[in-house]
């Protein structure tokens, strides 16, 4: 699904998975492109939709960080009070999404009738809803607590550096994954200008980005947290 992405018609892609026995209907022929990735489609739907659920509650704990400073600026030295309701906060979310994407029609019957992929629902998933989330949502939270703290002035000395440490760990993120996810936004919004130059090194290019989203976080998180200096 993700290679799809790269892909202004599901048509134009290849999909290599296995076709359970019976899955076609009768009469239709395998080499029908719209036909047989309908079916895949709707036969590892639960697979999909799991995906991108897990997705969703990926991108709603990152959100969440932000949600914390609300939190720490209120009290750096008690941060777990509320926490217990961040993991139901996220489980309701990808609950709803998953419930939203587990009709058929939404994530496998192409919006346009060109495909046999909704590629819109797709890209929104994991591509526009992230960016709204943790850019724009993110980023107004942490503007919010960076002016709150700048007016602060009855903070004690070390409540201060409490709150500095994590304002500093959020911004070096946010900057991070904001900009992975900025550049995603403006490639997948501009893709046919973009494909005008090289079309399969961009497609491979952002569709390498976009499922290596996890493994960019991670990195950035090591880094900003300084772990290679610390176990060296």
């Amino acid at each position: 699904a993700i290679a799809l992405l790269g892909s202004p018609s599901a048509s134009d892609a290849a999909i290599h998975l296995p076709l359970p026995p019976g899955l076609l209907p009768a009469g239709v022929a395998e080499d029908d492109p719209d036909v047989v990735e309908h079916a895949i489609c709707a036969a590892y739907l639960p697979l999909f939709v799991s995906f991108l659920a897990a997705d969703m509650g990926a991108n709603c704990w990152r959100l969440l960080m932000y949600v914390d400073l609300i939190v720490v600026y209120h009290n750096p030295f008690r941060t777990t009070t509320g926490r217990p309701l961040y993991h139901i906060a996220v489980l309701l979310a990808a609950a709803l999404w998953a419930l939203a994407l587990s009709d058929t029609s939404v994530l496998c019957t192409s919006s346009d009738g060109s495909g046999s992929l909704n590629l819109q629902t797709l890209t929104v998933s994991l591509v526009y809803a992230p960016f709204c989330l943790f850019v724009f949502g993110g980023g107004t939270l942490y503007s919010v607590v960076a002016w709150l703290l700048s007016h602060d002035k009855e903070s004690r000395p070390i409540s201060l550096l409490a709150r500095q440490r994590v304002m500093e760990h959020c911004l070096l993120y946010l900057l991070l994954y904001g900009a992975l996810l900025g550049a995603l936004t403006a490639s997948y919004a501009n893709f046919r200008l973009f494909t005008e130059v090289g079309r399969g090194v961009f497609i491979r290019l952002v569709a390498a980005l976009t499922a290596g989203r996890p493994v960019f976080a991670f990195l950035g998180w090591l880094l900003i947290n300084r772990v290679p200096q610390r176990c060296g």
